[in-house]
């Protein structure tokens, strides 16, 4: 039914009602009876939209009142998505608009949307490489489209939209007809994500602090104020997050962590309106670390299971090949046989050759993994490891690894696994072709790294001494793999049990560390080197926080929510105050930017800390609502490498690395540093 050139559909979704029908309907032949249920559902709501129209237009269609309710977008604290899709390749577009030219001004090309504003961010696999066939075309006087469809076991279809007339909204392709094409023909597209940063937030506002928010935008008067009390963390946020779009300065007052904190708004001295509004900065991400980075998801991808200590644990619904089930069956002992494929080769039939390639980085656990595979299916191992000598004889490694691997294919191996941190999928496609040409199955085994905090902690229980550096450039040039198993690694924890062996839990008495999810923990002078190594070992797995005396600590200084740009110009005041070298630690990741400034040279009581924060302040008041001053009466701080914990209890998951020293200058990096030098205990 359509009102002018507009479809109900489209009035629908302009007066804010959230209307979802199955489009397959639109081509049924109705004129059979009786309707399938189906068809009695979707007739039903478009009646029910009928009556809702007149009532959702006269709301100002806020409400988004419909047939189906819509969902709470997936949010983190910092963005929200808006709609998930398939973004169109460079070439693919430039290939879909040759074969379909477009008819309207206004040039779309661009994606097939898969869901709008999903309820949930997890498990999207951002930056897979996905197919689309395009099937077929359909048009009107305002906007045109081509049908398609995924190359996936489990296809999805939709559209995607060619050219449209500058008022007629996207959408609006839903409504169209399509005819099937002569010559369906493939895309290339990447799984994406349209992100909105910063506005939405403001969706956690009531309606009375907009209101106050609108009226102080309305008077515009410099020095104008508003006061803010009472607020939840998320208001609080979402409110900071509205006045820095409105251009008005914002600043916190009060003790952290309590009711009695606010937020003080006020119209600076020459403010001018935003134009355009404060909607907030759209982009899509195709990047899984830019999405993870968002929304601390694994690299936005999906875990199919869990490497324990005696094998792997799938995830419930994960397809693994039946070869490498076998391989991979629990329990040790003699080498097995491979078990029998189901639905292959009937009773007597066996499961075919297999090749394993595994990658990740280094200390993911790959090694131990294709131990395991020797261990209890009589695998051979293929790995540059084996002739690996010095940093020139790598590509040399590499090669004598391929034929190895050529030599096991050669003398028909039923297993063969190969052990290379393969960063490129072009790394490990010389195995795969190889193996897949020869009538091996293939299955690529890839051990995931959630960020870039846990990387170094691999690297440091890595047996190859790989520099930092040499890892973060694997990081960056890391190349996802949709078609790979994506396994947790086994990261052993043996920081507890000798801490137990030692007697040196739960003893309060004397003690100066402590574990707000555990025991208390008291580690002598004599020890405290192993217990240093060992925490290192398991870096970023402990929520351990030192407990200083409040008569002597090291002078320290804890910053909250202020980025590093921000912080770096007050340090030469600080370290004039201090009298000594400063080093920095903390972590940008979300949900805000922390950062801890330790005076190694320093000893202090806690007077003179508060002194001293309050000399540096006078000097920088803007930085008062970013450095905490309820620390220094019961000296308590996170130690590096260990995971923040909220005051309630809830793991925040951020991870403090060395970040850099200030003394005449400031020098960044974290690869000179010593734990005397990063901890408030004397």
């Amino acid at each position: 039914m359509r009102r002018g050139s507009r479809s109900l559909a489209a009035q629908a979704r302009s007066a804010g009602l959230v209307v979802q029908k199955p489009k397959q309907l639109q081509a049924a032949d109705w004129s059979l009876r009786p309707l399938c249920e189906e068809q009695l559902i979707y007739a039903a709501t478009d009646a029910l939209v009928l009556l809702e129209l007149p009532r959702a237009k006269g709301a100002g269609g806020r409400q988004g009142r419909g047939a189906h309710a819509q969902p709470q977008p997936a949010r983190s604290r910092q963005a929200t998505v808006e709609y998930t899709g398939i973004f169109l390749t460079a070439e693919s577009r430039q290939k879909l608009l040759r074969r379909v030219p477009p008819r309207f001004a206004q040039v779309v090309a661009d994606h097939m949307t898969l869901a709008w504003k999903p309820s949930s961010a997890r498990g999207l696999a951002v930056g897979s490489s996905v197919k689309l066939r395009v099937s077929g075309s359909g048009q009107d006087d305002r906007i045109q489209a081509v049908s398609v469809e995924t190359a996936e076991r489990q296809p999805r279809s939709g559209h995607v939209t060619i050219s449209r007339r500058p008022e007629a909204e996207a959408v609006e392709a839903n409504d169209l007809a399509f005819t099937p094409l002569g010559e369906p023909f493939a895309l290339d597209g990447v799984l994406g994500a349209s992100v909105l940063l910063g506005g939405h937030d403001r969706e956690q506002l009531p309606e009375r602090l907009l209101a106050r928010l609108q009226a102080l935008a309305d008077c515009g008067q410099p020095g104008a104020s508003e006061r803010f009390e009472g607020l939840e963390e998320s208001q609080r946020y979402a409110l900071h997050l509205a006045a820095n779009e409105l251009g008005f300065e914002h600043r916190s007052e009060g003790k952290k962590g309590t009711a009695q904190r606010k937020l003080i708004v006020t119209v600076p001295k020459r403010w001018k309106r935003p134009q355009g509004g404060v909607e907030g900065e759209r982009l899509v991400i195709k990047d899984p670390k830019k999405f993870a980075a968002l929304f601390g998801d694994v690299p936005s991808v999906r875990l199919h299971g869990r490497v324990t200590r005696s094998g792997v644990a799938w995830e419930p619904g994960a397809e693994v090949p039946a070869a490498l089930a076998a391989a991979l069956a629990a329990g040790d002992g003699p080498p097995r046989r491979p078990a029998r494929e189901e639905g292959r080769g009937g009773d007597g039939g066996q499961v075919g050759r297999l090749v394993v390639v595994l990658r990740g980085f280094p200390g993911s656990g790959k090694s131990s993994l294709a131990s395991l595979l020797r261990r209890r299916a009589s695998a051979d191992v293929a790995s540059a490891d084996d002739f690996f000598t010095d940093a020139a004889g790598l590509q040399e490694a590499h090669e004598r690894c391929r034929q190895c691997f050529m030599e096991l294919i050669a003398a028909g191996r039923p297993v063969i696994v190969v052990d290379n941190t393969n960063v490129r999928r072009a790394d490990y496609a010389f195995y795969q072709s190889k193996a897949e040409a020869a009538g091996c199955s293939v299955a690529v085994l890839e051990l995931i790294c959630h960020s870039t905090a846990e990387l170094e902690r691999l690297r440091r229980r890595s047996a190859h001494g790989v520099p930092g550096g040499a890892v973060g450039a694997m990081w960056a040039r890391w190349e996802h793999d949709p078609a790979a198993l994506r396994l947790e690694p086994y990261l052993p924890q043996e920081l507890l049990p000798w801490l137990r062996e030692q007697s040196l839990l739960d003893r309060p008495a004397h003690t100066h560390l402590v574990m707000p999810r555990g025991p208390f923990v008291s580690v002598p002078a004599a020890l405290r080197a192993e217990f240093h190594q060992r925490f290192s070992a398991e870096w970023g797995l402990h929520h351990v926080s030192e407990i200083g005396r409040s008569q002597a600590f090291r002078l320290f200084f804890d910053v909250d929510g202020l980025d590093l740009g921000r912080l770096l110009p007050a340090l030469p005041a600080l370290r004039a105050l201090a009298g000594g070298a400063l080093i920095i630690t903390g972590s940008a990741e979300p949900p805000a930017p922390g950062y801890h400034i330790f005076v190694p040279s320093r000893i202090v009581d806690s007077g003179e800390a508060a002194a001293l924060r309050q000399l540096w302040l006078q000097a920088l008041p803007e930085l008062e609502p970013f450095v905490d001053g309820q620390l220094y009466r019961n000296p308590q701080l996170r130690l590096l490498g260990g995971r923040k914990i909220s005051k309630e209890g809830v793991d925040m998951g951020r991870v403090h690395e060395v970040v850099g020293r200030f003394d005449a200058a400031w020098e960044p990096g974290g690869s000179s540093w010593e734990w005397s030098e990063v901890s408030i205990h004397p």
